[in-house]
């Protein structure tokens, strides 16, 4: 009997050969899925719980703009040295600590939010006064040219202050010596009142006129007196602002966001829905996977296998 043409050992797999694999499968595949979900749900309680502190720091500012941006915090404290001291400081390899603190600009470039990690409320605690301390003594260095030039700017001011003070106590003088004088012309003004005489005529011109040039000077020195002291007002306020106001705080005040309590910790709880999913997805590689392999590499070649066998039989009989 002469034997028919070879069929071919493979067939190209469409979606629905696919589709019906996987439902052929699907105990396989809830089952390593199954596990993969057990595993992930079992690692997640058994992973060490965490908790977290965090701190913002109001970074000091002049005329409205940072003295030093939170950028520029940020990357020292990013960087590989930095990082291995502050590792040093907690007993630990650069990666932990690296998993043990963060620190991003919070509501603008005015502020810095650091937060610390721990396996304790403690430790997170430990880690965030760390760090902010670490922050605090660089911005004192950092802000050491701004401190030297506020001093200036304030003995600037405080020099033109006391040079007005000076100029109202003159002035002043020049007022009660002119109030004097024009008190003394009133006087012999009216003391020739019934000036009958060409001489006392002429005196009583002379007084007039030396009065008139007196309260004209009088008129001159009260205006200079009242913007000598509006002006002494304004630099003595100008000093006390740049020596209280918090704009030129050299030394940020630490503030607890608002949702954690002073010196508290938050615990982390373990992240059970993400793990969830990744499990799962995992899960579903693996069963997919392992069908495939099953079916290419074991089950296949079997049943063609057998195929070849009964097909040589009926050739032979």
């Amino acid at each position: 009997m002469t034997p028919g043409p070879a069929r071919p050992t493979t067939q190209e797999m469409s979606i629905a050969d696919f589709v019906d694999l996987l439902w052929r499968g699907k105990r396989t595949a809830l089952l390593v899925m199954g596990v993969t979900l057990s595993v992930g749900i079992v690692l997640s309680y058994l992973t060490p719980a965490q908790y977290q502190t965090r701190a913002l720091l109001q970074l000091a500012t002049r005329e409205g703009q940072p003295i030093v941006s939170s950028e520029n915090i940020i990357a020292v404290f990013e960087t590989d040295a930095m990082v291995r001291e502050i590792a040093e400081s907690l007993h630990s390899s650069e990666q932990e600590a690296r998993d043990r603190f963060t620190i991003a600009s919070k509501g603008g470039k005015s502020f810095v939010e650091i937060r610390g990690r721990g396996t304790s409320p403690d430790d997170a605690k430990r880690t965030v006064e760390l760090v902010s301390g670490m922050v605090l003594e660089r911005l004192r260095t950092e802000y050491q040219p701004a401190r030297d030039f506020l001093e200036k700017e304030i003995a600037t001011i405080t020099e033109e202050r006391d040079s007005v003070k000076n100029k109202m106590a003159r002035l002043e003088t020049t007022e009660k010596n002119l109030n004097a004088d024009v008190n003394t012309y009133r006087a012999k003004l009216k003391q020739y009142s019934g000036a009958t005489s060409e001489a006392e005529t002429r005196l009583v011109d002379t007084y007039t006129r030396l009065m008139s040039d007196a309260r004209g000077q009088l008129e001159s020195i009260v205006q200079q007196l009242a913007d000598a002291k509006r002006r002494y007002a304004f630099l003595d306020e100008e000093i006390e602002r740049k020596r209280i106001d918090p704009v030129y705080s050299l030394q940020p005040p630490e503030v607890e966001v608002a949702a954690v309590l002073p010196g508290s910790s938050r615990f982390i709880p373990p992240h059970l829905i993400p793990n969830i999913i990744y499990s799962g997805v995992l899960g579903a590689f693996l069963a997919v996977t392992w069908i495939l392999v099953r079916e290419f590499h074991f089950m296949r070649p079997r049943r063609e296998a057998r195929s070849r066998q009964v097909g040589g039989d009926v050739v032979g009989v």
